[in-house]
This record gives C-alpha cells, structure tokens and sequence, in this order.
C-alpha cells in the first residue's frame, strides 16, 4: 500500500490519522514507529518518503483522556486489556497517576504513547522525512499527496474535556517532555515543505 502510492504515513495516536489514512488509502493506518517500518521494511523507508502528524501534548492528553473514558468512539474502541481501566477513570489524576504508574510504552494503550517514540529513531533523531503540524494538515497532505480524498470526520469522541488544574498541566509536560520539542521540529520541518513547494 504505501510503496503503491508512494508515501509511508506513520500514524501517531490522537492526530486526526484515522482520516488521513482513509484519504490517503482508502483503510486505517494501524499504529506503528517509524523504528518499526525501518527494522521490518528498510527497502521501503529508503525509497519513499515518510510523515507523521502530530499536535500540542497538552491538547493531545486532553484528547486522549475523553476518548479512553468512553472507551473509544463509534470508529475504533481503546484495546481491551485497557478498556476497563480507562472507562473506570473517574478523573484527570486517575489517568495520570495510571501513565506515572507504567514503567515503559506497552503499559499503557496506543492513545497516552509519547508522540517522540512514534516519530524518533533509537539515538533520539527525528526518523520521518517530515513531521507536520496537526493545524497544518490539510495543506500538507495537499503537497505531499494532491491524489488523497478529502479528510473524512472519524473517531472523534463527543465528550467534553476537562480544564486542568495548573498542577495537572505540569504533570502532563512532565510526563510528554521529550514530546514538547515536536512542536518546533514539525514547525520547522513544515517551513521546508512549503518552502519546496514554492
């Protein structure tokens, strides 16, 4: 599939990839690293280039946490071996205290993953060819793939998210610290791309 269309989305939970891998392909984009993609199929991530969207940790978290209390959406439900932990969550520090809890990334469902483990290589380099901005994400995909469909409106959870406490902020950034750099590499990495297509 990604070889056929000549590009490789790595799908970075809660960042709308749902609908770009609908746009793109036609079918969902299962969640993997790029780490993933360059073990099982070096050949592949050398001879098309490689995205990944990401977003604001805060924002993302926020996201995360209403999707995990409803158990999922319509489209897609949090895998069951967490299902009745998230449903069970009563509040912010409930999820918190469950992702301090987890001593490594398969301790917690796809959703609270860092976005950096999605999108980095073992040393800590960025290991896509572009990273974008979740707000930039229409005008991306319009030059990375002008063929995409439109961005169908999937997995969205209707639950109100919380305001959080100043105290709770800090425990998100604390928590996705090694995520707070994206923003800046996306934003970078999203001047390039539009500065190519000039």
């Amino acid at each position: 599939m990604f070889r056929g269309h000549g590009l490789l989305f790595v799908h970075v939970p809660k960042t709308a990839g749902m609908a770009v891998g609908r746009a793109l392909y036609g079918e969902t984009v299962q969640h993997a690293s790029i780490r993933y993609y360059q073990m099982a199929a070096p050949a592949l991530v050398a001879s098309v280039p490689t995205f990944a969207i990401v977003r604001d940790p805060v924002e993302r978290f926020l996201s995360a946490y209403a999707y995990a209390c409803a158990g999922g959406t319509a489209d897609n439900a949090v895998s069951e071996p967490f299902r009745s932990i998230y449903r069970g969550f009563r509040s912010v520090d409930d999820a918190l205290d469950h992702l301090e809890a987890a001593n490594w990334p398969y301790g917690v469902d796809h959703i609270f993953r860092p976005q950096s483990w999605y999108v980095m290589n073992e040393d800590g380099v960025l290991g896509v060819d572009h990273l974008i901005p979740l707000r930039d994400m229409d005008r991306a995909l319009k030059i990375l793939a002008p063929w995409a469909a439109a961005l169908p409106l999937v997995n969205c959870s209707h639950l109100e998210k919380p305001e959080l406490t100043p105290r709770q902020e800090w425990r998100v950034r604390y928590l996705y610290a090694a995520d707070l750099r994206l923003p800046r590499l996306a934003k970078e990495s999203m001047m390039a791309l539009w500065r190519r297509d000039v």
